[in-house]
């Protein structure tokens, strides 16, 4: 199941860092028993849009919260505005000033399923002027929402002020013991259950998307091989290498690969655990290894629309065609890891730029959306072994080729049983599909059979029998 849910899941763990969710304000809630039972099913899924209630916009306060289901989508400012739905289940008492009970549970965006409680909290002051503030520690998000398919320990903290009795809004902070980065000044927004269509953007205030500008081939730097360290891109001075083979042309084109490390590495650790770098001169191809900015999940990858690493993706593309020849239908990508994430990321969202890709241990963060032009993709994993920060690429993997295939794409899956690596002998079938597919070859040179230089545990996908 690669839906937003379960994105949002690895947002959360990337966001936070478990311990820092102390009680803030109007007292501290006692928590009682998760409650058990199976999924419910709940309609009502619906997009953002429209304006909150109330006049003229004006933020409200002093309505008691109404009772019952609240659809809660939060935006997670620091982690690339990220963006996950909840449910929150209020049973109110106006005349004491409290909430009895405020539970929480998790939303899968696609069918629109609901999970059992994650966690539910008593007692709950409501002050003057409506305002709440919630702390769900040590909830659980169970293995159907979550990205590893295991059960996930997060805890997070709603304070919320109310615009009228049909609105709540507010910040959210929180914490997971997996990566040791706290959430300051992320936000959300709630409406009641099944009027989603007529919701605001996860805040209070809203928000507008930030338009970039691009580099055009004129307003690129020189660029030289090796190091790239000052390279204007949506507003920040970014790092890559440049590769290009000993007898470069100026009158030749060339294909160009990008290679995108994983998460808590670096250009260093990538080339050097690919050695991809090696085959620049006899493969007659431009590499570029780009540096991220170490972010939560080290690349950017929300919902949709620009985000700084997909414009730093296009100003490199526009800069390496202008300087060094890169052939337009011949730009493929690859990575391990977090860097086989945003491989993946880029497959569908630069579907008009990327003409074949390659991840390692890869998958998809978020919603699948199939590109006006499908790309052909090969998937490598290590088996059910292939774990990093306690998620399963394995099933990730899987996950993927489940989307892409019914999808159309034409999809290799290459089992190596390796677990989370990327070792220098496998570089060499990665590289051997991006060049067999430029962008647009048909009929697709696998279609009748894998060439011999694949290996053995590599086969034309079909969709997995995971469910």
């Amino acid at each position: 199941m690669t839906s937003l849910s379960k994105w949002a899941a690895l947002a959360i763990m990337g966001a936070m860092f478990a311990g820092c969710g102390e009680e803030e304000g109007g007292g501290s809630p006692a928590e009682i028993d998760d409650a058990g039972g199976a999924d419910m099913t709940l309609g009502g899924q619906g997009g953002t849009g429209g304006v909150p209630p109330g006049p003229d916009g004006a933020l409200q306060t002093g309505d008691f919260p109404r009772d019952g289901l609240w659809f809660t989508l939060v935006n997670l400012t620091e982690v690339s505005n990220l963006r996950l739905p909840f449910q929150l289940d209020i049973d109110g008492d106006q005349v004491s000033s409290v909430l009895r009970t405020i539970t929480i549970r998790a939303v899968n965006s696609d069918d629109g399923t609901v999970s059992a409680d994650l966690k539910t909290l008593t007692d709950v002051p409501v002050a003057a002027d409506g305002s709440f503030t919630a702390s769900f520690e040590g909830a659980i998000l169970p293995a159907a929402y979550s990205p590893s398919g295991s059960d996930i320990e997060v805890t997070v903290t709603f304070s919320t002020t109310s615009r009228g009795s049909d609105f709540m809004c507010g910040g959210l902070t929180g914490a997971v013991p997996l990566l040791e980065i706290t959430l300051q000044a992320s936000t959300f927004a709630a409406v009641p259950w099944g009027t989603e269509s007529d919701m605001p953007l996860a805040s209070c205030d809203g928000d507008e998307p930030v338009v970039f500008e691009h580099l055009t081939p004129e307003l690129c730097p020189m660029l030289a091989p090796g190091v790239v360290d000052a390279f204007p891109s949506a507003g920040f001075m970014r790092q890559f290498r440049v590769y290009v083979p000993s007898n470069w042309d100026a009158a030749t084109v060339y294909p160009l690969v990008f290679l995108w490390h994983g998460l808590g590495q670096s250009s260093d650790a990538i080339e050097e655990n690919s050695a991809l770098t090696t085959y620049v001169d006899d493969q007659q191809i431009l590499l570029v290894v780009p540096e991220s900015r170490a972010l939560p999940l080290e690349w950017e990858q929300p919902v949709g629309g620009e985000n700084a690493d997909l414009v730093f993706f296009d100003d490199m593309v526009t800069c390496m065609t202008a300087q060094f020849g890169a052939d337009p239908n011949r730009i493929h990508s690859t990575g391990l890891s977090a860097g086989g994430l945003w491989t993946t990321y880029l497959t569908l969202f630069r579907a008009e730029t990327i003409a074949s890709s390659v991840a390692f241990s890869g998958g998809l963060l978020t919603p699948y959306r199939a590109p006006e032009v499908l790309r052909p993709f090969l998937i490598s994993w290590g088996g059910p072994m292939d774990t990093s920060f306690e998620q399963n690429f394995e099933t990730l993997a899987k996950e993927l080729i489940d989307d892409m295939v019914p999808a159309g794409h034409f999809v290799v899956a290459c089992n190596h049983g390796q677990e989370h690596k990327w070792l220098p002998e496998f570089t060499p079938f990665a590289l051997k599909f991006l060049l067999d597919h430029p962008k647009g070859i048909t009929p697709e040179p696998y279609a009748a059979g894998l060439p011999a230089e694949l290996p053995a545990f590599c086969e034309i996908a079909v969709p997995s029998s995971i469910p």
